[in-house]
């Protein structure tokens, strides 16, 4: 298992549909949270880099760094999610700072644990925590 974490980028769209599409026969409980990078992939991509600036914030959002866990071959097989505050109570009883998925076809190759290393050091460089 070897991969890094890549900020969200057009470059990426093939891979991360086709992640999708592995959470959508294997995992649709997550479809929801994504399904807008399906419509506009492109609109997608920027309202992510957008919430890392604070920028056109949805109401009840907060600033978040989005990194997507990409493997050697440049395939998308998770991401994170850094929260830079939890201020409302969603996020500080069930959701917390970090958050991140990794497509269910890459389960149980480690990507999990490397996407939560790489969502604590993000978070440490932001001086979250």
């Amino acid at each position: 298992m070897n991969a890094r974490a890549a900020v969200p980028s057009e470059q990426y769209r093939i891979t991360f549909l086709a992640m999708l599409d592995d959470f959508d026969q294997h995992g649709p409980h997550n479809t929801k949270l994504y399904a807008p990078a399906k419509v506009d992939f492109a609109a997608y991509v920027q309202r992510l880099l957008d919430e890392e600036q604070g920028k056109n914030l949805r109401e009840g959002w907060v600033p978040c760094t989005h990194r997507w866990l990409v493997t050697p071959g440049e395939q998308v097989v998770g991401v994170t999610r850094i929260r830079h505050g939890i201020d409302n109570p969603f996020l500080a009883n069930h959701a917390g700072h970090i958050g991140y998925d990794v497509a269910p076809s890459q389960r149980r190759k480690g990507y999990g644990h490397l996407a939560l290393r790489f969502a604590l050091e993000e978070a440490a460089n932001l001086k979250i925590g």
